[in-house]
């Protein structure tokens, strides 16, 4: 694609640029290739001298596509990096640590970091807890554990801004009657020819 053409050259133009390469990053992930984010990322990652506080969002793409392609470790790393730099949506940090964790079959530790979820992504934590309660101790412990649930408020459920990125916002996917934790960024992977998309103004 041309943008793809035009971001290369950008970033081969000045060597010093790295934000052509997470814009080139951002686009392989949306198109769900992985590994060329990845590789994107890493070349934008080797421009900094030094990772600062406004880095935080490259870390979090970065730690995205590496959990696409199961590189957990660098993922966990690029994750807890970005809590460092208190990346403004920790929330989306802990659901995708704990993804990692899930990924590896450390659910105890899935669990911790889904424990932190806050606000408004504490629904979907929760649920992610009570999965893997029931597939260790049976589907009642989850049932049970999901009744012990504190209820919100309203207001709790509310999101009263907008998250940041937007990207970043979470995204409940109903698919096979399995629920999914996913993000906004995650929608063109999701959307197939035929489907229709419907915006809200």
């Amino acid at each position: 694609p041309e943008a793809i053409k035009i971001l290369e050259d950008m970033s081969n133009e000045r060597k010093e640029r790295w934000d052509s390469l997470v814009l080139l990053g951002n686009i392989h992930r949306s198109e769900k290739k992985f590994d060329k984010a990845v590789v994107a990322y890493d070349r934008a990652m080797a421009r900094i001298a030094k990772i600062e506080q406004r880095h935080w969002n490259l870390l979090y793409s970065r730690g995205i596509a590496l959990e696409r392609t199961k590189q957990w470790d660098r993922a966990e790393a690029d994750f807890k990096r970005a809590l460092e730099l208190k990346y403004k949506d920790e929330n989306a940090v802990y659901l995708s640590l704990g993804q990692v964790f899930e990924s590896r079959k450390q659910d105890d530790e899935a669990i911790k970091w889904y424990a932190k979820v806050e606000a408004g992504d504490e629904v979907r934590a929760k649920l992610k807890i009570a999965t893997l309660i029931a597939k260790h101790q049976g589907l009642a412990a989850g049932r049970d554990y999901l009744r012990a649930v504190d209820t919100r408020t309203t207001e709790d459920r509310i999101a009263l801004r907008p998250a940041e990125p937007r990207e970043s916002a979470r995204l409940l996917v109903i698919s096979g009657g399995e629920l999914q934790d996913r993000t906004v960024g995650n929608l063109p992977e999701l959307l197939r020819p035929s489907d229709v998309l419907v915006f809200n103004d």
